[in-house]
């Protein structure tokens, strides 16, 4: 139903304008300039639209104030993205945490499994002694290798937990030769299959 607005009261056209508006309206009808980032406004059907607002008096050629001018943006979809933005870092923080955990946790129970396997390996050498065949020599020297690789490697696990206590400016330098070494050493039966 069309309804003929002009000369009318903005008061009386929406008749259900909450207190908090009025209050803007008179403070802008007394000369202030009001502004709002964000503001969330909830239409009849009870959906919530976001608006960025300013709100400044209307003067008349005599320069006294004759009603006041309102400019708006609907920034809803920023708000939306804002928000999920704001949802995927805390789920990401959250994620990092629990990650960090792991790593601290995995590195610390992994320590106690390889400290048998290399104590095994020493004893079973030691107990051996000389009569000790050079392939059996080999097979024990490859356990202990790979088991000083496998500490190695767990102790990157627990300096990973630890990274993000750690300022970049306190971060070493990395020789990237040696990494690489390091790499085709652990990877160097792969390798030869």
């Amino acid at each position: 139903e069309e309804v003929d607005i002009i000369g009318r009261c903005h008061y009386d056209v929406f008749p259900d304008i909450p207190q908090r508006w009025k209050e803007i309206h008179q403070r802008v009808l007394r000369g202030e300039t009001l502004r709002m980032k964000e503001d969330p406004f909830t239409r009849e059907d009870g959906s919530v639209v976001w608006l960025q607002w300013e709100c400044q008096p209307w003067r008349v050629s005599s320069g006294q104030i004759g009603g006041l001018l309102f400019f708006t943006q609907v920034i809803t979809e920023r708000k939306l993205l804002e928000e999920r933005l704001l949802q995927q870092q805390e789920e990401l923080t959250r994620s990092n945490r629990d990650l960090e955990q792991f790593a601290y946790v995995a590195s610390h129970d992994l320590q106690a499994p390889l400290r048998s396997v290399s104590s095994c390996a020493q004893l079973l050498s030691g107990m051996l002694g000389d009569d000790i065949s050079p392939e059996v020599q080999e097979v024990l020297s490859h356990i202990l290798t790979g088991a000083e690789r496998m500490r190695s490697m767990i102790g990157g696990i627990f300096e990973l937990s630890t990274v993000e206590t750690v300022t970049p400016d306190k971060l070493p330098l990395v020789d990237l030769e040696e990494v690489v070494e390091e790499a085709i050493l652990a990877l160097r039966l792969t390798i030869e299959e």
